[in-house]
């Protein structure tokens, strides 16, 4: 099966593909707004890449979801975030689930902060220590798309 985790976000969003189809291949990347790129040119530059990238090559996406945030703001935004993905999955036929947070996090067992870099780091190289993991990610945003892979797996072989 092959699988899109995604972690949108407007700033940056994180990407995590997986395909055992034939053995596992993954890859991790991060598309992060560039220097006086605005919200929205950013979100349609997204978009552009999910399908040019994975258009025809993903069989399920896992998106994040956000079912709360210190903030309405920042859910908002997160809200239209993960719609343009939704979007752009849907424009090339591709089924997606939402996975909120709280629920990737309790079945990963993941509960280490990100709000300073030195925090940042710590979260990135635990998270290379996992079974799966790339020798190294390159955003938190990377490493939340790749746990929620880890939870779709844990799910479907019913080791939660």
């Amino acid at each position: 099966m092959r699988v899109l985790s995604v972690d949108p976000g407007i700033n940056s969003t994180g990407l995590w593909y997986a395909d055992d189809s034939d053995g596992i291949g993954t890859e991790s990347l991060t598309l992060a707004k560039e220097k006086r790129e605005g919200r929205y040119r950013f979100l349609a530059r997204l978009s552009y890449e999910l399908v040019k990238r994975f258009g025809g090559r993903v069989d399920l996406a896992l998106i994040e979801d956000y079912p709360y945030s210190r903030t309405g703001g920042l859910m908002a935004a997160a809200a239209e975030a993960g719609g343009v993905v939704r979007a752009a999955l849907a424009a090339c036929e591709i089924p997606w689930l939402v996975i909120p947070i709280a629920t990737w996090k309790s079945v990963m067992n993941w509960y280490l902060k990100k709000d300073t870099k030195a925090e940042e780091a710590l979260y990135c190289a635990r998270a290379c220590a996992l079974p799966g993991a790339p020798p190294f990610f390159t955003s938190t945003d990377a490493v939340d798309a790749f746990l929620m892979y880890g939870t779709f797996d844990k799910i479907r072989r019913f080791e939660v």
